[in-house]
């Protein structure tokens, strides 16, 4: 098995459904796709994520994003993959990722306050 590059890796899913759809159908098969994680990669549209809350879900969105920007920088190696400590370890606090959402959350909607004064409407 390979492994992942990334703690962001380690959750995620990937799905090879190429459309997009808003019926209850579609809806119990992406449910069905994503299974225990909390990201999924939705061939040719992006990403999807899921969360207990709104907030939780955006802070899986913005690491995931950020994870993938800073690989792609990181152009095609040499890559050093860590030790399975290493590995381990991030991974579990990968886990507690979506309880940054507490901290993160009433700052970004400050910021949104401020810069972008009708976001709410």
């Amino acid at each position: 098995m390979r492994t992942p590059p990334c703690q962001s890796t380690a959750a995620a899913r990937r799905s090879t459904r190429e459309w997009f759809s808003v019926s209850l159908d579609e809806r119990e098969r992406l449910i069905r796709d994503l299974g225990e994680k909390n990201i999924m990669m939705l061939w040719n549209h992006g990403v999807l994520t899921a969360g207990k809350t709104v907030p939780e879900a955006f802070i899986y969105l913005y690491f995931f994003t950020r994870a993938c920007e800073i690989q792609g920088r990181a152009g095609n190696g040499p890559h050093h993959l860590p030790d399975q400590a290493a590995i381990d370890t991030t991974r579990e606090q990968g886990q507690m990722l979506g309880g940054a959402a507490k901290l993160a959350w009433p700052g970004l909607v400050r910021l949104a306050d401020t810069h972008h004064p009708g976001f709410r409407e």
